[in-house]
């Protein structure tokens, strides 16, 4: 694949349900029996905020990754999620747009960005790895509904 290919830009209001069905079919994104992923709500809130930055990579003009961070304070962010359509793994993307993700992050002054991963998804760790995260320890998520979502 040509890198002229891939353009990396940030998350429109047009693209959010393209991202929210992508992201409701991988199940990687679940992380409790009560907690999938977020709604299509949220993710138009975060669209150009100072505290969130989310980007997409395209190819021929169809979005095939997307990634997600959230800025927690002045020099910390998680990096929330990272998905790719499963015919454009292994092809170098996911590299750029983790690069595009830091260049941003970068430019916030951020000197530290974390990130979770399932211990079982050995692929999604080693492609962390090469990123440059280091393991640290394991978790168990929890988590407790404070009430009913509204409508």
């Amino acid at each position: 694949m040509n890198k002229a290919e891939i353009k990396i830009r940030k998350l429109k209001r047009s693209d959010v349900n393209h991202v929210y069905n992508v992201s409701h079919r991988i199940k990687e994104f679940t992380v409790s029996d009560r907690i999938h992923f977020y709604e299509k709500k949220e993710m138009v809130e975060w669209i150009g905020k100072k505290d969130s930055v989310f980007l997409v990579a395209e190819v021929e003009k169809r979005i095939v990754w997307f990634i997600f961070c959230k800025i927690i304070s002045k020099e910390w962010a998680m990096l929330d999620s990272l998905e790719v359509d499963q015919e454009f793994r292994s092809q170098g993307i996911g590299t750029k747009l983790v690069n595009a993700l830091f260049d941003e992050l970068n430019q916030k002054h951020i000197t530290f960005v974390q990130a979770f991963v399932g211990k079982n998804y050995k692929k999604s760790r080693k492609f962390w790895k090469e990123c440059g995260f280091i393991e640290g320890k394991e978790f168990i998520w929890v988590d407790k509904i404070l009430r009913k979502k509204r409508k």
